[in-house]
């Protein structure tokens, strides 16, 4: 029956997104506009990509365009654009459209899947700072800029998922390491982050009693605060999809841990899977759906599974071969590259990232009102550990001859043997 649900909210969404049309006033004109940005990409110094969503309609000739979301770029513009600004712009928009070739990418799909009624460019805009109390998301900058962090941009992108100050080149050199999953809000972040929240909620709860007559199940008190937590981020990241899939996934673990059932981890899966496709049915149209789910899928089998015991390196080492081993037939048919750099790369990365900048950039955020040079100090850690991962990226990336990279697109009889 759930099943059926999810396939019949495909199936409307999808319906509803093609419909959902830009109105014929709004094509092919210009047309003024008062917009909020919701996600922003530098493509280079002078070429801004972004998420805007229309706010008003300034000359109120075209109403239909109210409540819109767009795909525009912005050309020789100097602005800093950061999301929730507002901006004041004339833009020529047109409908979404792709090209046909067999087997390519479907960028028209890939528009109605990420909820865009157009697409177009801004001719001349003015921007106007947001005059509302700070959000969590703006003092967040603050504190990045009060601490003078060199990777700004790579730092941002972790606590906010705002990819919009990553440099181009960053995201190639990603690209070609497979490491891009490391520095894009994603469900390794969440469970990161929730593993870590576990454990010092579990010791302050400990601690508490000891000196206080107060009766706590730590376990369960520690795992609902770490959820709380793991949700105020997910908020704070904008609930993207990976962060939601992730997020419904905590709560089915801890959830299944209170009721205190045996729980199995593809069926657990399974149901964060139907979860996310009846809250978001066109997630489905993403690559990123698929390629997180055969992930996770394929540690469950490979790992959670394995009953062998041996050391903690040897199981990290052995993670990112069963990785590399059963995404690729899933890279090679989807996204058309097998990144073969990706085991040695991730062996080095996935540490630094996960073991000091993702802790220390949220210690440092936490401790920014208690104390500033604490918090700077550990910000400037994390800082440290993404200048020093992305030196020893360059230098793998140096080593090997660009041929022996990676892979391309291969048939899918070979994907599959």
């Amino acid at each position: 029956m759930a099943v059926l649900v999810a396939v019949f909210r495909v199936v409307l969404a999808w319906q509803e997104a093609l419909l959902d049309t830009l109105p014929q006033c709004a094509r092919g004109q210009d047309v003024r506009v008062k917009l909020r940005v919701d996600e922003v990409q530098r493509h280079a110094p002078e070429h801004i990509y972004g998420r805007f969503v229309v706010l008003s309609d300034i000359p109120k000739a075209c109403p239909g365009i109210v409540g819109k979301t767009l795909r525009l770029s912005w050309r020789n513009s100097q602005n800093v654009l950061a999301v929730r600004d507002i901006v004041v712009a004339t833009v020529r928009l047109k409908a979404l459209w792709g090209t046909q070739n067999v087997g390519g990418f479907d960028y028209q799909k890939w528009l109605l899947a990420s909820g865009y009624n157009a697409t177009g460019y801004i001719k001349s805009g003015v921007l106007e700072r947001l005059q509302k109390s700070q959000d969590p998301s703006q003092w967040v900058r603050s504190v990045f800029a009060t601490a003078q962090l060199r990777e700004r941009g790579a730092l941002l992108a972790l606590a906010l998922g705002d990819k919009g100050q990553v440099a181009p080149e960053d995201w190639e050199r990603l690209r070609i390491t497979g490491t891009i999953h490391l520095f894009v809000v994603s469900g390794l972040h969440v469970g990161l982050i929730g593993g870590w929240l576990y454990l010092l909620c579990l010791a302050c709860l400990r601690l508490a009693g000891l000196f206080l007559p107060i009766s706590l199940h730590s376990h369960r008190s520690a795992g609902l605060l770490a959820l709380v937590g793991i949700f105020v981020y997910a908020w704070l990241s904008g609930m993207q999809p990976p962060v939601l899939r992730a997020s419904l996934m905590a709560c089915v673990v801890v959830f299944a841990g209170l009721s205190q059932r045996r729980s199995v981890p593809l069926r657990m899966l399974l149901l964060t899977f139907i979860l996310v496709v009846v809250l978001q049915p066109l997630a489905v149209f993403k690559q990123g759906l698929w390629l997180s789910y055969i992930a996770v899928a394929a540690l469950c089998w490979a790992v959670a599974g394995y009953r062998k015991p041996m050391s903690k390196i040897l199981a990290f080492v052995r993670v990112q071969f069963v990785l590399f081993l059963l995404l690729a037939p899933a890279l090679s048919m989807i996204v058309g590259a097998i990144p073969l750099l990706s085991i040695p790369a991730n062996l080095f990365a996935v540490p630094a990232v996960t073991l000091v900048a993702l802790p220390s950039l949220m210690l440092g955020l936490l401790l920014a009102p208690i104390n500033s040079l604490v918090s700077g100090g550990l910000l400037m850690l994390a800082d440290l550990s993404v200048i020093t991962t992305k030196a020893l990226l360059d230098s793998l990336i140096s080593l090997v001859p660009p041929r022996a990279q990676s892979l391309g697109y291969v048939p899918t009889g070979t994907a599959l043997m």
